[in-house]
């Protein structure tokens, strides 16, 4: 699968707060929090001297009231005598907020609030429960960060509102309520299985990306389970049993590595499990899970050098179920186990439950690893570019990979070989003008098989040349992409007649690559106009994420290839980048997923605006919220 992650632009300007945001992205990317599930309406109303009902915590400075009103969503029935925690991120009220509870009319109060904005959080009966992180993250949009594309980093919440420290505000907080799912665990048989552990796992169907919240109940002795109060929408429900006689240690217990996992009803993939829908304040009966045996067999090989043979020892292998790679990894079962290989690389699995997995091999590039603080760090007695030990540390290992079926037998004497690592040297040309002072370029590497990593920072040197050591050897396609707003474009990138962004490069271990020839040109094209909401003809939605995805399909391998740009409040939007064709695609942020693939480009495409940007013009076009 091609796949593009999708983040936000940095000037490189600032080189080393452009290298922070980008390890922060790559940790961040793949976990996000739910979707905030109330709403707030706020109005403010006269000063007035209104003493707290039932505060338990409260160190707040401030004369500023709230009083506030809590129904459901669904029947703006009031909740009675539910628990609201009213906390704000900055100072001068205690770590765990101040509590009140609401009264048989769902209204709360609460006063002596200094000025600030607060966050609304409440617990109580047919309250959807939440699960996942507890902060929103500040995930941004393209492959290289700027700071004004990360929001405001927020705690989980259902509701907030602001107050001056002297007002008075009133705040309605519409809450989602909980449906349930209720069911049994049965084996082949029919007989009921207890002390089953049956897991939910819900999944983000606007942006249609991996799973993202998983719920877990337990049987009965009748093998029954009931969970309630989870969030409207669609589940996959799976029953496991551990495996007690494999021989996983206690942290690949907790992560669920020793589980067999059986999907509702009965199906051993969750490509083939039945989706459940949960209304809110609706029980769904009946979901039945049939638990299905499965074998389990042994997986062996060693690990090699390519370019002689020589085994190699203390080097990572991970067995990962590509159903969790595809699918989450909230996919109960499916965590992905680890083993070293000994002196003569050898490596082994035991309890290998059929099915298709991908064994993987991590072997240190650089197993003394860069230093980052303090002097510059030496090798060989001599200084070490930072630049270079910062794409050392992006490329701190060597790694092949294989897809293997286990099914019917035990599979031993599976080798894999890696090849060490090679270089590329390269030029950067500029076609109609002087080379850019202190230009810096990202190269992105990407393998057969493999999504990208992060792009890799290169400084280009004052004659325009540049090299970068340490890539792993073998055929990897290279895409180099520009500094925002240098008004420059990757014109061509060719390496011995062949065009690199069509065919790859082939890396030889311990030699140069290239040289390769990078044209950039002065000029790049413009993309301006608004967005309009497809509800409300003629309203501008404010803060949507405005994507342009190349048209050409070897492009979109590539997420420096993906251009992006936010609407102000009043819908408008403007995005800068390399001429060409597009597809224009308008969205909120949370309906876009964290990893951009051709797939997802290819499902809107046929809705998609097509563009063409030209170099050193701009082209105006109006869009409507999809």
């Amino acid at each position: 699968m091609k796949a593009a992650f999708v983040f936000s632009r940095k000037d490189c300007v600032n080189f080393g707060l452009s290298i922070a945001l980008l390890v922060f992205v790559v940790h961040a990317g793949l976990a996000q929090a739910d979707a905030q599930s109330g709403t707030v309406r706020t109005r403010a109303t006269s000063p007035a001297a209104t003493r707290p009902s039932n505060v338990t915590q409260s160190n707040a400075v401030g004369q500023s009231t709230v009083k506030g009103r809590v129904v459901f969503k669904d029947n703006s029935q009031p909740l009675k005598n539910s628990r609201v925690r009213i906390f704000t991120n900055g100072d001068g009220l205690p770590e765990e907020g101040m509590i009140v509870f609401t009264n048989n009319l769902g209204e709360f109060s609460l006063g002596n609030l200094a000025t600030g904005k607060y966050y609304v959080t409440l617990e109580g009966p047919g309250i959807a429960m939440r699960s996942g992180m507890g902060m929103k993250l500040p995930i941004p949009i393209s492959a290289i960060p700027r700071p004004e594309e990360f929001e405001e980093i927020v705690p989980r919440h259902n509701a907030e509102f602001s107050v001056d420290g002297t007002n008075s505000v009133e705040v309605e907080v519409r809450i989602a309520r909980g449906g349930g799912i209720a069911g049994k665990v049965l084996k082949a048989n029919g007989a009921p299985v207890e002390n089953v552990a049956v897991n939910f796992i819900s999944r983000d169907g606007a942006a249609g990306g991996p799973y993202t919240s998983r719920f877990s109940a337990r049987t009965n002795k009748d093998g029954a389970y009931r969970i309630e109060n989870i969030p409207e929408g669609d589940y996959i429900v799976s029953a496991a049993i551990e495996d007690k006689s494999s021989n996983f240690d206690m942290r690949a217990r907790l992560r669920g590595e020793s589980q067999i996992v059986t999907f509702h009803p009965a199906a051993i993939s969750i490509r083939d499990a039945l989706t459940v829908h949960v209304d809110p304040g609706r029980e769904t009966e009946g979901v039945d899970v049939t638990l299905v045996s499965r074998n389990a067999f042994a997986l062996s090989g060693t690990l090699v050098r390519q370019v002689d043979g020589t085994p190699i020892a203390g080097a990572n292998v991970i067995l990962r179920n590509k159903e969790s790679e595809l699918e989450g990894a909230l996919v109960m079962g499916m965590g992905q186990r680890m083993t070293t290989t000994d002196s003569n690389g050898r490596w082994s699995f035991s309890k290998v439950i059929e099915g298709q997995y991908v064994v993987a091999a991590l072997a240190p590039n650089n197993p003394t690893g860069p230093v980052f603080n303090g002097p510059p760090p030496l090798r060989n007695g001599q200084p070490v570019d930072r630049e270079q030990a910062f794409r050392e540390s992006r490329q701190r290992f060597l790694v092949t990979q294989e897809d293997v079926l286990v099914s019917g037998a035990d599979i031993s004497g599976l080798a894999l070989s890696i090849s060490g690592p090679g270089s590329i040297a390269g030029r950067v040309e500029v076609e109609n003008g002087a080379l850019p002072s202190n230009l810096v370029v990202f190269l992105e590497l990407l393998g057969k098989g493999t999504r990208p990593g992060p792009p890799l920072p290169v400084r280009v040197k004052a004659d325009g040349t540049f090299n970068v050591a340490g890539i792993q050897g073998g055929e990897v396609y290279l895409s180099v992409a520009l500094p925002p707003d240098s008004n420059y474009f990757v014109r061509s990138l060719t390496a011995n007649g062949d065009d690199l962004r069509r065919v790859p490069i082939k890396i030889i271990e311990g030699a140069e690559a290239g040289p390769v020839r990078v044209v950039i040109s002065a000029g790049v094209g413009t993309l301006t106009g608004r967005v309009l909401s497809e509800k409300t003809t003629g309203e501008r939605p404010g803060n949507l994420v405005v994507l342009l995805a190349p048209v050409e399909p070897e492009k979109q391998r590539f997420r420096t290839a993906f251009l992006t740009a936010r609407t102000d409040s009043n819908g408008r939007y403007s995005v800068s980048g390399a001429p060409g064709e597009y597809f224009v695609i308008a969205r909120p942020r949370e309906a876009l997923p964290p990893i951009v693939t051709d797939e997802f480009v290819k499902s809107l495409s046929p809705k998609a605006n097509r563009v063409v940007i030209v170099a050193g013009r701009s082209t105006q076009m109006d869009l409507r919220e999809q």
